[in-house]
């Protein structure tokens, strides 16, 4: 008789008394909340080192009253999909309960599926947009998994349709789609996000690197709720393919379009490999077809990309493609404070459908306009000129050079030391700002410079 303790369920390949597999503890729960022994307890299914050759389904549990679900590995845990399906699968249903099942899925490698997580809220199906579950993912590795051409999925690695976060996770060399092939679902190959719901998704300190999709290799950001993407590294991704149907710019890094709250800061996009050519980063701008959602302007924020310059083509560092109602654009995107360095002339920042692009505070090098005029890139506090990073991305001071990426971002913004803020997704080190009034021929002169801590 297994002695059951909710907040310690048991996997292991080796160990008698306990399950074999987290899918016949997801069975066994099922079973025991269906029968009315279980009084509402949260559950915790610890998995313990090893490979497990399982695809997982927690729609069950998912549409039963359970305050929390976690399944968390101990130590080195590979949860192996075999090839098909999803490592983990999970989709709500509406329900009368007012319980909203908070799901954690934590310390996993979820490996060769058609999907690592796959996930579908069923507030899809609700007027009021509820959330029926929230999704965290944490400390995850969701590596080589994806397909060619696959219908009802839309990402590769993780397909996220719902309120949750995903966080310090790895989603690395993951795939939808193919070269010359694609469909409606093949979007990104390491993350695809639709919130549909009126809660906010938070996408927060992953590495993102090695995907390949149609729409984005890293990751498409898409729905009607708030989504933000911040403190994140995208690296070596790539786009190859096409959008059909989609009013979006396919990217290699991020594909933000049709998203009515959208957040981007503090993340770097890095491309090392000059045979990835496109746009790092695509937004797009929306109209409101539904009556009663408000349309918020994207905000792309102290974000820094940084690129090898393909030899033949060049390469976007950002794309900005306006959609418009009459004479009126119906979504501003804002760029601000972010830093577009190539290692070589040729690098771009598009606007397309002839838009003039709200671009203030930001330092480009080796990079010019394409579609708005190239005075802009010097205008509104925009800098030309190398930022002068240092090789983690953060801005060069030290006693021959200071980068000018230091206090001369937005003037309204703040870093967290209290200063004016710095340029790019980095901070320059802890510093504070001196004020002096000197009077110079009877006039009072005010001087305001940064100083590095004493």
């Amino acid at each position: 008789m297994y002695n059951l303790s909710y907040n310690n369920i048991v996997v292991t390949t080796g160990q008698n008394g306990s399950f074999q597999s987290v899918s016949a503890a997801v069975s066994f729960l099922n079973n025991h909340i269906s029968s009315g022994l279980y009084n509402g307890e949260s559950i915790k299914i610890r998995v313990m080192p090893g490979t497990y050759n399982d695809n997982i389904s927690l729609s069950g549990l998912s549409s039963s009253p359970i305050p929390s679900l976690t399944i968390e590995g101990v130590g080195d845990v590979t949860i192996n999909g075999n090839g098909v399906g999803n490592c983990i699968g999970i989709e709500g249903s509406l329900t009368s309960s007012t319980i909203i099942p908070e799901i954690t899925l934590k310390y996993l490698k979820l490996t060769n599926a058609q999907q690592g997580i796959y996930y579908k809220d069923a507030a899809y199906f609700d007027n009021d947009n509820n959330p029926t579950i929230r999704l965290n993912v944490v400390n995850c590795t969701i590596s080589n998994c994806g397909s060619l051409l696959l219908s009802n999925t839309s990402g590769g690695g993780i397909s996220f349709q719902g309120a949750g976060t995903i966080s310090n996770c790895t989603i690395d060399n993951n795939r939808m789609g193919t070269t010359t092939g694609y469909n409606a679902f093949s979007k990104a190959g390491g993350l695809y996000v639709d919130n549909c719901t009126n809660s906010t998704v938070k996408i927060f300190a992953n590495t993102i690197k090695n995907n390949f999709g149609c729409v984005s290799g890293g990751v498409a950001l898409t729905g009607t709720g708030r989504i933000e993407l911040y403190d994140n590294t995208f690296e070596n991704n790539e786009q190859v393919g096409g959008a059909n149907g989609l009013y979006c710019i396919p990217a290699n890094d991020l594909a933000v379009y049709e998203a009515y709250q959208t957040e981007v800061y503090r993340n770097v996009f890095i491309t090392n490999s000059i045979s990835i050519g496109g746009s790092s980063v695509g937004l797009s701008s929306y109209y409101n077809l539904i009556q009663g959602l408000d349309i918020l302007p994207i905000e792309f924020l102290n974000n820094t990309i940084v690129n090898s310059t393909h030899p033949n083509l060049g390469t976007t560092a950002l794309a900005i493609k306006d959609r418009w109602f009459g004479n009126d654009i119906t979504q501003s995107i804002n760029v601000a404070n972010n830093i577009f360095s190539y290692t070589n002339q040729g690098g771009r920042v598009c606007s397309l459908n002839n838009g003039i692009p709200s671009i203030s505070y930001n330092i480009f090098h080796n990079v010019s306009a394409d579609g708005f005029q190239q005075s802009l890139l010097t205008n509104a506090g925009n800098k030309v000129g190398n930022p002068y990073l240092d090789e983690n991305y953060v801005p060069i001071w030290n006693a021959t050079t200071m980068s000018p990426c230091i206090d001369n971002g937005c003037p309204d913004m703040f870093d967290d030391d209290d200063t004016p803020s710095d340029i790019g997704a980095y901070p320059a080190t802890s510093h504070t700002r001196e004020d002096y009034t000197m009077p110079t021929g009877g006039t009072p002169k005010w001087m305001s410079f940064p100083v590095l801590n004493r």
